[in-house]
């Protein structure tokens, strides 16, 4: 403890603190050394380079008299003779530091974090000081000290992360305020969620996000065919990777750790692309058609048939002309 003494006096023995040792060959019932000398208690002086007021109490009577039973034993003194605090053994720096500040009994707080990995990555911030995980804060009787944690952290693992849920005592705010009362030790409590990746190459597709672990998820698709111009349509072709179905919405997706869902596309000739070829069809056929009724139309007569027909027309009854009668 004689460090932490040479810190403590260099910071608060220059103000209305006074700070006193007192040594002696008192034993007590759990020492492991020899009864301390007076020359003893002097060479420990000159070790530590401590600078304070020290006695040597020859007879054990003031350790009687305070009812010490081990030692180092830490008694703090207000300026009317009482007792205000006094530390049983071996001390940590903040605890005395504290108790000096406010001249009020300090205790220790414990702040730890669950689950078990965040806890190796949340920081507590305590009046604007961070401290990590399992690390110890003390505060004076009836101080008030503002503390807050990160609201999400970041797991040990890509797709992890830890949403904060409440305190151990009940609050849900990650900043709160806490007045000393005692020794208490304080548990931030943290959810473990997943993140869902939703893959595609074509169309909208959702679902992706965090999810609680142990839930369910689905990836989906606004649609199961998208138009990639007037020729070829994208169609939908399944879900893969950690997501099944041959549904535009999977099949339910088990959220035990970071999952990966993807959608299957096939690129096919589409409707419009059939439709053209139809009409292509059909114009050719019309135009065929066209072209078999123009080879039926009748041809106009040639020489031969001329000839035929003048002879017929010379026969015929209604070329005849009436003879004159004889005079």
């Amino acid at each position: 403890m004689a460090p932490v003494l040479v810190e403590l006096h260099a910071k608060y023995g220059s103000g209305n603190t006074v700070f006193i040792s007192i040594g002696g060959p008192w034993i007590g019932p759990t020492a492991y050394n020899a009864p301390a000398t007076a020359n003893d208690i002097a060479q420990f002086i000159r070790n530590y380079n401590e600078s304070w007021i020290y006695l040597y109490d020859s007879t054990g009577s003031v350790f009687d008299q305070y009812g010490v039973n081990a030692v180092p034993d830490f008694f703090f003194i207000d300026p009317r003779g009482q007792i205000v605090v006094n530390y049983v053994g071996e001390q940590p720096y903040g605890l005395l530091a504290a108790t000096l500040a406010t001249g009020l009994p300090a205790y220790t707080w414990s702040f730890t974090a669950a689950p078990d990995d965040a806890a190796a990555i949340v920081d507590f911030t305590i009046d604007g000081q961070t401290i990590g995980s399992g690390m110890q804060f003390f505060g004076g009787q009836g101080t008030q000290h503002t503390v807050s944690v990160p609201k999400i952290l970041a797991g040990s693992e890509q797709g992890t992360r830890y949403v904060f849920i409440g305190w151990s005592d009940g609050l849900t705010d990650a900043s709160r305020m806490i007045t000393v009362t005692g020794n208490a030790a304080y548990t931030a409590q943290y959810k473990l969620q997943y993140q869902l990746i939703v893959n595609s190459d074509q169309g909208n597709a959702t679902g992706a996000g965090w999810y609680d672990e142990g839930s369910i998820a689905y990836a989906s698709l606004e649609s199961g065919r998208v138009s990639d111009g007037v020729v070829y349509n994208w169609d939908f072709a399944g879900w893969t990777n950690d997501a099944s179905g041959m549904n535009i919405k999977s099949n339910p997706i088990m959220m035990n750790g970071p999952k990966t869902a993807t959608a299957k596309w096939n690129h096919d000739f589409s409707i419009g692309f059939y439709g053209i070829i139809v009409t292509l069809i059909a114009v050719a056929a019309v135009v065929g058609a066209m072209i078999v009724r123009r080879g039926r139309t009748p041809e106009a007569p040639q020489a031969s048939d001329k000839a035929t027909y003048f002879q017929a027309s010379r026969s015929s009854p209604t070329n005849l002309v009436s003879p004159r009668r004889a005079a």
